[in-house]
């Protein structure tokens, strides 16, 4: 009677869970990393690949995979791990990840500059940051490049603290999002996704 009973509750368990799985009709994106063309910021790739894959799972329609899941298909695949892939590499990489659409690119901007200047016998500060993007969206099931989504943000602000020697070492993976260059890359992969979502159909 109790093996039946068991039998009985992990019927309906399996079941549930296949119904479940067979409901997720989501379209799966894998993001390569994104290539830094500026080389400045060791964390350049990093900061925007992560906050691209996060921006793009606030999309209902998308199940974006794990970076860490696409960058192990990529080194199985022995072809280039970051930046925008040959479309026969992606395509391949698409399809062993269960993928519909790739998405890659590269960061042809990454600044933060600031300016002082001495008025009224005060020293006023401003900054400004730049971040830009471009990249590819590649549909796995054809092979063919959808669209080239680009993203900019660029940002000033009067006031705040100067720091000596190259920006990046007064910040980290923790503190980039409070700085003015991590509000500019927010917008800059903002951009870039409004742009991308739409072809992802």
């Amino acid at each position: 009677m109790k093996r039946g009973v068991i039998a009985c509750l992990l019927a309906v368990a399996l079941c549930a869970t296949t119904q479940g799985f067979a409901q997720d009709t989501r379209k799966v994106v894998a993001v390569v990393d994104f290539e830094d063309l500026v080389h400045g910021w060791s964390s350049t790739s990093e900061v925007v690949t992560d906050r691209l894959i996060s921006r793009l799972r606030d999309e209902a329609g998308l199940r974006v995979l794990p970076r860490e899941q696409v960058e192990a298909a990529l080194r199985s695949a022995n072809v280039e791990s970051q930046g925008v892939l040959d479309a026969g590499d992606a395509q391949k990489v698409g399809q062993s990840l269960g993928a519909n659409y790739v998405v890659m690119g590269q960061i042809d901007q990454f600044d933060w500059e600031y300016h002082s200047a001495y008025v009224l016998l005060a020293t006023v500060v401003q900054q400004s940051a730049t971040v830009s993007l471009k990249g590819k969206l590649l549909d796995v099931t054809s092979g063919q490049v959808l669209g080239q989504p680009q993203g900019k943000g660029q940002l000033t602000q009067t006031g705040g603290t100067t720091w000596v020697g190259p920006w990046w070492s007064s910040i980290s993976v923790d503190n980039f999002d409070n700085q003015l260059i991590g509000k500019a890359t927010k917008q800059s992969v903002e951009d870039f996704a409004k742009q991308a979502v739409p072809l992802m159909k």
